[in-house]
């Protein structure tokens, strides 16, 4: 029996002022405080051998008593305020700010300030501007700065329970089955973890500059955005030297930063009385990159200072071994795997010249003949949008996709093994090396062991950019005399697909949106087709 509850209670209260004065002051200012708190238990208990399986309750049992309970609650307290002010429809100000406290830190570091401040000029309406007003109808230009705190933080402790409040050590209790003392199983109580005791605020501040642009009698709309965004006091693992003896507490010190930009542009016209038409294109690209981050040893398998999030270890290659004779001759490669290395398998590429393929000690002073091959971070991130309209019919078309990504696949359903016949597609049959095709792309299928994916390598990563027709719709809007008399404001026959063709490098019949950051292999591409009506009465 299992019993869980949940309260959460909420208080908010705000005033605000709005004026306007001199014809050309106009101003709004707000004030408010905001109180959470939220609390949540949960028990459980169990009985064996039950007398009567029709009455499941804990009294009717005869066996022995189990019984836990858990539970968690927070608080967040803190006041806000924004104050706006506008002159003459051309010069915009906006001040924000919050002061929050939050019961999950040490009461030192509880509370923070977050500020945020944006401006944003109206060129188009000065009077030095008045000669263009036959085709700009609006050019603004702005700017902002503002902070984010985060305080939904925790931790785990050695039995991987979540701890929110992790500046707290906890002493976890259980019973041993391996030793008893008298007739009756020990009790063990297990040592408290390594807290840090300033952890405070997450907080992400962000740079912005603007433009925005609209001409030709609104025709064309056109908005640019350029930011820097600086995630600081990330909470993460700290390294300690192994002799420590114990896991390592969070601590508040890393700090990731971004930089990144976003274009939207929409053209909107028509051409005669009867047909008119939208398009439109978001572009944005962005790349983060660690700031700081304690890592003594440079180790590559984990974040450092200078690394770009999703960027890929690995081993650049020259090729599949022709011969025997060649593997025989070639560098040491008993480091990425002992086997005999053979025709077919991947000849991987010395790039210290000492003669062996190693991972050298697997750090940044040390990473011996791995380089960066890849990232797994989206690039160029797109979408295309064609809104199409005659008389009562339209077409709605909607492209999607990304200009540049890499990914790595290490699961059977890439590569071909001959124990895992279930796996084999036609693909790797026929690009799979042999004699008689020593030009595949696959290195030869091996029974016995998997030495050709054991490490990444350049040769197998895959280009996940796509583009793709993520939806097409076609409607009719029945004209108005006919539904009228049934009643109807509005209907509509429409016929849509979803993911009709997609453009993808990717080897392999396999959905290059669905691709993950880990390896893991993904569905097939699928297509949706639908045929619907819409009524409105």
């Amino acid at each position: 029996m299992t019993n869980y509850n949940t309260s959460y209670y909420s208080f908010n209260a705000y005033t605000d002022y709005e004026h306007t004065f001199g014809g050309k002051h106009y101003l709004k200012a707000m004030i408010g405080f905001n109180q959470e708190l939220t609390k949540y238990s949960t028990f459980s208990g169990r009985r064996y051998n039950i007398l009567n399986e029709q009455l499941p309750t804990l009294s009717l049992g005869s066996g022995n008593h189990e019984t836990s309970q858990n539970g968690y609650e927070w608080a967040l307290r803190g006041g806000f305020f924004r104050l706006n002010y506008i002159y003459n429809d051309r010069y915009l100000f906006e001040f924000n700010g919050r002061y929050d406290g939050t019961s999950r830190f040490p009461s030192d570091n509880r509370f923070v300030f977050l500020p945020s401040f944006s401006a944003a000029w109206r060129i188009s309406e000065e009077k030095f501007m008045k000669n263009t007003r036959s085709w700009l109808d609006n050019l603004k230009v702005r700017a902002s700065y503002g902070v984010l705190g985060n305080q939904m933080i925790s931790s785990s402790d050695w039995s991987g329970n979540t701890r929110y409040y992790p500046y707290i050590p906890f002493m976890s209790s259980g019973t041993s089955t391996n030793w008893m003392l008298g007739s009756t199983y020990a009790t063990v109580i297990n040592p408290g973890n390594l807290v840090s005791s300033d952890l405070t605020w997450e907080k992400v501040s962000t740079v912005n500059a603007g433009l925005d642009l609209t001409i030709l009698q609104q025709r064309l709309d056109m908005s640019f955005d350029y930011y820097v965004r600086t995630t600081s006091d990330m909470l993460i693992r700290t390294s300690y030297p192994d002799v420590l003896g114990a896991t390592a507490p969070p601590a508040n010190s890393a700090e990731l930063k971004t930089r990144g930009w976003e274009l939207s542009m929409k053209w909107r016209d028509k051409i005669g009385r009867d047909f008119s038409y939208e398009l439109g294109l978001i572009l944005s690209d962005s790349q983060a990159e660690i700031t700081k981050y304690n890592n003594p040893t440079g180790d590559i398998s984990t974040y450092y200072v200078g690394s770009k999030i999703g960027e890929l270890w690995g081993y650049e290659t020259e090729g599949l071994f022709q011969s025997d004779e060649e593997a025989a001759n070639w560098h040491d490669q008993s480091k990425i795997k002992s086997v005999d290395w053979g025709a077919g398998d991947i000849k991987f590429k010395d790039q210290n010249g000492d003669k062996a393929i190693t991972p050298g000690s697997g750090t940044l002073s040390d990473h011996g003949d791995q380089v960066i091959i890849g990232n797994t971070t989206p690039r160029y991130q797109y979408g295309i949008t064609a809104n199409l309209t005659y008389k009562d019919f339209y077409m709605n078309i909607f492209f999607q996709g990304i200009g540049k990504r890499d990914a790595w696949f290490s699961g059977n359903a890439f590569w071909p093994a001959a124990t895992q016949y279930y796996n084999v597609q036609k693909w790797h049959v026929e690009d799979s090396w042999s004699p008689e095709n020593p030009d595949a792309y696959l290195p030869i299928p091996r029974a016995t062991d998997n030495r050709n994916r054991v490490a990444r390598t350049d040769r197998y990563l895959q280009d996940a950019s796509y583009c793709r027709l993520k939806n097409l719709t076609i409607g009719w809007n029945l004209p108005k005399r006919w539904i009228s008399k049934a009643f109807l404001t509005n209907a509509t026959v429409y016929v849509s697909g979803e993911n009709l063709f997609y453009i993808s490098k990717i080897k392999g019949p396999y959905d290059p949106e669905a691709v993950t950051g880990n390896g893991a292999m993904v569905y097939p591409f699928m297509r949706t087709y639908s045929i619907g009506v819409n009524l409105t009465f």
